[in-house]
């Protein structure tokens, strides 16, 4: 089969400045002319047409952000298969995948929209390449560019956009708000900005993306990280040191991960790590062992900046949601859906339906019902309007249905779709021979 879009390549591709699936897909909406919605429609309806495809199809949401397309979930394993189907371009790397056997995501630990670094773009505008976001910049353990170590920026110096829109006039290095040149700071940097070199800035997930693309994205096995932890512990016993263990991490935790109770996340595995002196790579690859025999598990540092802490969780007064949740429930004529009850209340609609199931299936229903009637009356509408069309002598003869569709849809503005049925089932009655 042909290509159905550009065969654009992959920007920083086998290397640890792999371009990111979100910038990659926006990129390839601003070179075919089109915005990022219609970009991602398009790949979908070929998908799903296609014969020859045989990967995983999608369902595209309303509204997709950032790092919906960065973690390893359905929607952007699907997308990548059918990126790579239809410009026969490899795409692997673009994703987190590593997360999608050993590892999983803590919340907090990717960055909800794009992030860059100026002089980086500025580089690539000088070596006449194609500025792109790199996936690495998604990370908040990354505090600084690891190659200026200068600080990355979201949103424009000048206007303040974030460069999420889906309409992508321009290259990526320019505002798409403004057109400001992304690669130009909007206050010069002084010294104490620049991280120094010795200063950690997240080096262990550049180091982690550097392995990978050494020895593949898919080296890694999915009980790396158990063959690790028992190979540990096994040391421990055998030297007698068997409480020195639970220096490393909290016992129950890391027993929990050692019989695979629980699936380790990013920012403890970059923690185990560090205590035991390894790499990322080797401690998900199952070679923590081998990597060092001379673990001293008494003589440990504490964790540098870069490695998140646990973000603290917001307590909801239950009792004050559902009082304004019972208001919103009495006191609106026009009843609202789930969704924008959640928007009013400023919560999340899996926390209402877990927390409050009756009043959720209240909303629902009402919703629907509402809905439903709301439809029977535009279709009584229209259905009595194309009866006095037909009937009555207004309107100069021949009375076509086309012309019923242009007069009821100027007087109504009913849609279109509702207007054609009730309008065919009105002639086809009146036309009926007796």
């Amino acid at each position: 089969m042909s290509n159905r879009l550009f065969p654009i390549p992959v920007r920083g591709i086998r290397t640890a400045e792999v371009e990111s699936l979100p910038s990659y897909v926006h990129r390839l909406a601003y070179r075919h002319g089109v915005f990022v919605g219609e970009l991602l429609r398009f790949v979908v309806r070929q998908a799903e047409r296609d014969k020859s495809y045989s990967g995983q199809l999608v369902t595209l949401p309303h509204h997709i952000y950032v790092h919906d397309l960065l973690r390893s979930n359905g929607l952007a394993q699907g997308l990548v298969s059918i990126f790579e189907h239809l410009t026969h371009q490899c795409l692997a790397g673009t994703t987190v995948t590593v997360f999608s056997g050993p590892l999983t995501m803590s919340r907090g630990e990717l960055h909800a929209g794009f992030r860059w670094c100026p002089e980086c773009f500025t580089e690539m505008a000088m070596m006449g390449e194609e500025p792109y976001f790199k996936l690495i910049w998604q990370f908040k353990a990354i505090q600084a560019c690891p190659i200026h170590y200068t600080p990355l920026l979201v949103k424009c110096d000048h206007c303040g956009c974030d460069q999420t829109s889906y309409i992508k006039r321009r290259a990526l290095d320019f505002c798409q708000d403004c057109g400001a040149p992304l690669s130009v700071r909007g206050n010069m940097l002084e010294l104490r900005d620049f991280a120094s070199s010795w200063q950690d800035i997240g080096r262990d997930i550049v180091e982690l993306f550097r392995d990978l693309s050494e020895y593949g994205y898919n080296s890694l096995p999915d009980d790396g990280v158990f063959q690790s932890l028992d190979g540990i512990f096994d040391d421990c016993l055998r030297r007698q040191r068997g409480e020195d263990f639970n220096q490393i991490l909290d016992c129950n935790q890391l027993s929990s991960f050692g019989y695979r109770m629980r699936i380790l996340s990013l920012n403890t595995a970059r923690k185990v790590a560090f205590r035991l002196g390894i790499s990322l790579y080797d401690l998900l690859s199952g070679n923590a062992v081998q990597a060092s025999r001379s673990f001293n598990y008494l003589e440990f540092c504490p964790f540098p900046s870069s490695f998140m802490g646990a973000s603290p969780r917001f307590k909801r007064d239950h009792e004050a949601l559902l009082h304004k949740l019972q208001q919103l429930m009495e006191d609106e004529v026009k009843p609202l859906s789930l969704k924008a009850v959640a928007r009013a209340l400023e919560v999340s609609v899996g926390y209402l339906e877990y927390r409050f199931p009756v009043q959720v299936r209240y909303i629902v229903e009402r919703n629907q019902d509402f809905l439903s009637s709301l439809r029977l009356q535009k279709y009584r509408c229209a259905q009595e309007k194309a009866l006095r069309y037909f009937v009555s002598g207004a309107h100069d003869a021949p009375k076509s249905r086309k012309q019923a569709y242009f007069s009821i849809r100027a007087e109504t503005g009913l849609p279109k779709f509702l207007l054609k049925s009730v309008i065919q089932d009105v002639y086809l009655t009146l036309t009926k021979p007796d």
